[in-house]
């Protein structure tokens, strides 16, 4: 994507440290999109059948794809959450929950839903949420975009929000010049 690359081989956004400036922002939601991009693609149809990655028994050898990918969105959620948590200093607390805010508002931007989501829940975990003294902290601006952010992602109706926008982009796939090239 560009000159230089994020290194987020194999989901090891674990060892990166929030708190390093010399990383832009964007440029990981760029390269954390094309991780995830190439999770899912990883996946063949017959993972899907039957929701098998429901069976701990039968989902690593029958869907070994999609555990992966759920295996990623957990560790993702945990490394927020552990980034957060373990931050001693208030002032860092606070620059790195309005990095994941921003970060998790980015990969909407990219289409990225599901690496979004998988920020969503480490940022608004109940361990980072107990942080009452740093949230009141953050800026507005990032405030209004989490709330933005947990709209979207809200359980309430079956996910409907979420659902409705995959709905929508859907329909605009299947309707784009892309879609008619590709048939």
């Amino acid at each position: 994507i560009k000159s230089r690359c994020v290194k987020l081989t194999q989901f090891n956004a674990i060892k990166w440290n929030f708190l390093d400036d010399s990383i832009d922002v964007k440029e990981f939601a760029e390269q954390f999109t094309l991780l995830d991009h190439y999770l899912f693609c990883s996946i063949p149809l017959s993972e899907l059948i039957n929701k098998v990655w429901t069976n701990k028994e039968l989902c690593n050898e029958h869907a070994p794809n999609v555990t992966k990918t759920i295996r990623a969105f957990n560790t993702t959620a945990a490394w927020v959450v552990s980034s957060i948590a373990t931050t001693i200093r208030k002032k860092q607390r606070i620059s790195i929950i309005e990095k994941f805010i921003e970060l998790a508002h980015l990969l909407i931007k990219l289409k990225n839903y599901n690496g979004s989501m998988s920020i969503m829940a480490g940022i608004n975990s109940t361990s980072s949420r107990k942080l009452k003294s740093t949230w009141k902290h953050i800026d507005e601006e990032y405030i209004l975009k989490n709330d933005q952010l947990k709209h979207i992602f809200s359980s309430s109706a079956n996910f409907s929000n979420y659902r409705k926008i995959i709905n929508e982009e859907l329909k605009y796939l299947k309707t784009s010049k892309i879609a008619k090239k590709n048939p």
